[in-house]
């Protein structure tokens, strides 16, 4: 069986402030998320620190859902001395490149579905800015005093990214910035193996839905799940036929949409 991937937290930007971490413990939502309130946390971003994007809202720019459901989940890392997530500004857009090196038949259509999924699952908004030529890698800056870096999504293969080698079908996590005790996640890659998608794709005849369930499940990574040993999940670390979020992996990914807007 194909594992959907070997490390579930790899920092694109290793300079970033604060490195990303596993959380041990399963944590298990045993109540509805119901409707939950946010603060616009006010920081001063170091000299050389972007400013805060234009397209900046003062408010979310869109809401979770509502979860009643039970399940396991965890978080790739919390916040100091708490156990409310790292999470990506809900007041900002997340912008995303897309490297199409090696991609697959119908890439946009998986990818756009994809995130759809993680958007109407968090809240977050994505904005697919277009084509980059970037490779996947996990150095250099988050960004530049212009702004962070949009998050790259890959479509690569296991010679340009050691950690695609084996039975591992895509890698993907972000980074976080600190001012003070409060962390958030600014950029973020995803590295896809295409050859392997397109082996899927040729096999199955639900090919499209279990690439797509792939893209979902790193894409789970990028906004802050890490894995958990539940079989009912999508983000579980090893193959499945699920292609879509389970009952854990949605109150996860709820918290995750729910996190603070910073003002820098």
């Amino acid at each position: 069986m194909e594992r959907l991937d070997r490390k579930p937290v790899r920092a694109r930007r290793v300079r970033s402030t604060s490195r990303l971490r596993a959380v041990s413990a399963v944590v298990v939502l045993v109540a509805g998320l119901g409707a939950m309130g946010f603060r616009l946390t006010h920081t001063s971003g170091p000299p050389g620190w972007p400013q805060r994007p234009a397209d900046a809202s003062d408010s979310p720019l869109g809401q979770p859902p509502d979860v009643t459901t039970t399940g396991s989940f965890e978080f790739i890392q919390t916040q100091p001395g708490s156990d409310d997530p790292v999470t990506y500004d809900p007041c900002v857009p997340i912008h995303v490149v897309v490297n199409h090196r090696q991609d697959v038949p119908h890439a946009d259509r998986i990818l756009g579905s994809a995130l759809e999924e993680v958007s109407q699952a968090t809240g977050l908004q994505f904005v697919v800015d277009g084509e980059s030529d970037e490779s996947p890698t996990w150095d250099g800056d988050a960004g530049t005093a212009d702004g962070w870096n949009p998050v790259l999504v890959a479509w690569s293969d296991p010679d340009e990214v050691v950690d695609l080698k084996g039975n591992v079908a895509g890698v993907g996590g972000s980074t976080s910035r600190a001012v003070g005790r409060h962390q958030w996640f600014v950029t973020g890659t995803v590295a896809l193996d295409g050859p392997r998608a397109r082996r899927i794709l040729a096999r199955d005849p639900d090919g499209e839905a279990m690439v797509r369930a792939i893209v979902m499940h790193e894409l789970g990574h990028l906004v802050g799940l890490a894995h958990v040993d539940d079989e009912r999940e999508l983000m579980q670390p090893h193959g499945s036929r699920m292609t879509t979020w389970g009952p854990g992996d949605r109150a996860g990914l709820a918290a995750l949409g729910s996190g603070d807007c910073v003002d820098y």
